[in-house]
């Protein structure tokens, strides 16, 4: 009598419907409208076609001149996150993907790669507040963490009304900065 409580279990599981991401359907109400950037830099709607979603978060202070935003795509059934690195005084940038999780796959079956795996305490990549963006790249490059300093190349690869600028958030916080130029158009301030 043992056997009917095993079978039980082994049918239930059997019956069980195994889970998969689906890319969603094309959506005819989907349009493609103009990115939206709040005051604080974060900004939503810089998505290309139906099923992708592209956002940031706000600009935040790193320290040292530095200022960092994180760019989320999410595209049928991945996330993908990029850790955007300003440097206002030189502006310079730098970007840094996330690597692979672990487990690398998701349920879906697509590579999830998200800050969470960038950072401590699963992935290598430290932040200093006095850091530079010559150290992050030396770290990016000793870890293996896929980078570049060609940020505005990346950019105008979008629609031109689904750019953003990624010096937006050096006047929030290093507002004579040549960075702080590049966000407004407006010439540096010289001391």
């Amino acid at each position: 009598m043992q056997a009917a409580p095993a079978y039980a279990v082994a049918l239930a599981l059997a019956g069980a419907q195994a889970t998969a991401c689906e890319a969603p359907l094309y959506d005819p109400t989907w349009r493609d409208r103009p990115i939206k950037v709040a005051p604080d830099c974060s900004f939503t709607q810089a998505d290309e076609f139906p099923g992708q979603s592209i956002s940031a978060s706000h600009a935040q202070s790193i320290g040292n001149g530095l200022i960092g935003q994180v760019v989320t795509e999410h595209v049928a059934c991945g996330t993908y996150q990029t850790l955007l690195v300003v440097d206002c005084p030189n502006a310079a940038a730098l970007m840094i993907e996330a690597p692979e999780g672990n487990p690398p796959v998701n349920f879906g079956g697509s590579n999830n790669r998200e800050m969470k795996d960038l950072y401590a305490p699963r992935g290598k990549l430290r932040l200093s507040a006095n850091g530079s963006l010559d150290a992050l790249e030396a770290q990016a490059k000793r870890h293996g963490y896929d980078h570049s300093r060609d940020v505005q190349s990346r950019i105008e690869k979008m629609k031109q009304k689904n750019r953003y600028n990624p010096y937006c958030g050096c006047p929030l916080f290093y507002p004579d900065s040549a960075g702080a130029a590049k966000a407004t158009g407006r010439a540096q301030k010289k001391g």
